[in-house]
């Protein structure tokens, strides 16, 4: 994947176009295997620094974060990794150190499935120059952009014989905050936060626990 670059281009909503530039990632899996076999969940976090108009030099810094727990057929195993990015460079790669808690979950009517309604992200490792690094962003989802049901546009019968024989049922949430604020080092930072949360196998007892 690529941690930071540069974005532009157009917006067309309701027939009327918008200009849109920013930053953002690139983020690219590729899975020789069905992914409902291997994997039950993944969720993930980007955090990027809000830029200041009277400082168009700005380097804007950014963290990343994902964690995919796998299905029972490997144990169930939880994995981390992320990074931070100065506006520069690529700074610290981070890991098993890593930790995405949501410690308040809400079942969405819908799909069963329970949303986080509070978030603790945290990066923990060592920087390319051997100091040690640790960042943090907390807080409440402010708005949702999308829920996304992976088998909607399948026929009917597709679907049904796929949910009945794979126990798949595959939905991506998307959120968004406009204003939240992470520690860097000691450091609070103000920025914008895109988070992710998907689904691929229902398991009820997924309300009652805290993601670690």
């Amino acid at each position: 994947f690529i941690p930071s670059g540069k974005c532009s281009g157009k917006i067309r909503i309701d027939g009327e176009e918008f200009d849109f530039k920013g930053r953002g990632i690139c983020l690219r899996q590729y899975q020789g295997v069905k992914p409902h076999v291997t994997t039950k969940r993944w969720n993930c976090a980007y955090f990027c620094e809000s830029s200041n108009e009277n400082a168009p030099n700005q380097a804007i810094r950014s963290l990343f974060t994902i964690q995919m727990q796998s299905s029972s057929a490997y144990n169930g195993e939880v994995v981390n990794y992320g990074f931070y990015h100065d506006g520069q460079r690529l700074q610290t790669v981070t890991s098993k150190d890593d930790q995405i808690i949501y410690s308040k979950t809400k079942v969405d009517p819908e799909t069963g499935y329970c949303i986080p309604e509070h978030f603790d992200y945290r990066w923990k490792g060592v920087d390319m120059d051997g100091a040690a690094f640790e960042a943090t962003v907390s807080g409440t989802p402010t708005a949702r952009m999308a829920r996304i049901d992976l088998l909607e546009n399948l026929p009917i019968v597709i679907r049904k014989v796929l949910e009945s024989f794979s126990s798949a049922r595959p939905y991506i949430y998307q959120n968004f905050n406009h204003d939240v604020e992470a520690v860097i080092n000691g450091e609070k930072v103000q920025g914008t936060l895109f988070q992710e949360f998907s689904f691929l196998l229902e398991d009820a007892s997924y309300c009652e626990k805290v993601v670690k």
